[in-house]
């Protein structure tokens, strides 16, 4: 399976929400299935794109979290040993894992299914999001656990905040765009 990850601030901006979905969109055409963690925002926009539910993967932290159920087709809530599984990793890569509350942790546990697969160990073949970034780059919030499993990884991360990545995938949008058409000039 080809998988990527798409996350994101729920403070991601509208425009960048609907580039978000435009890239779902054209990833789902070219057979490639969105993992994803049904938050607002960039979550949201991802989500948006995808038009078959069996071309996504939605982890959510808990059964009814942002209104979504397990029951339904591409939503997965994991429990038992390999939810166990991911908290442990995600224990390891937040820097305040003991002060998170219940509820934060089950939301950083499910990023690493975001990034790893509900098996923890099918990684995404990239990651792609919006997040405010700290003095070294990197994301903040709850999107830097997914990057930095990500990185550890060694999966490509996008940040759609860095001019360098919004305009690599902007670029990307406008060829597939260019090919479907047809045209000679775009």
């Amino acid at each position: 399976m080809k998988a990527y990850t798409g996350v994101g601030s729920r403070e991601t901006p509208e425009e960048i929400m609907l580039l978000m979905t435009k890239l779902s969109a054209k990833l789902e055409a070219q057979g490639w299935t969105l993992r994803s963690g049904a938050a607002d925002g960039a979550d949201t926009g991802f989500e948006s794109g995808v038009s078959n539910p069996e071309n996504k993967e939605i982890f959510i932290a808990w059964n009814g979290f942002s209104g979504r159920k397990e029951t339904e087709e591409g939503v997965y809530c994991l429990k038992g040993e390999i939810a166990q599984q991911s908290e442990l990793i995600a224990a390891e890569v937040h820097p305040a894992w003991d002060r998170l509350s219940r509820g934060a942790r089950g939301l950083h546990s499910r990023n690493c299914f975001q990034v790893l697969g509900s098996d923890l160990s099918s990684p995404s073949k990239f990651l792609v999001c919006w997040a405010q970034i700290d003095k070294h780059g990197v994301p903040k919030g709850g999107t830097r656990t997914a990057w930095v499993l990500a990185t550890q990884n060694n999966i490509p991360c996008y940040n759609l905040i860095i001019p360098e990545h919004l305009e690599r995938i902007s670029k990307y949008l406008e060829e597939v765009q260019c090919h479907n058409s047809l045209l000679l000039k775009c």
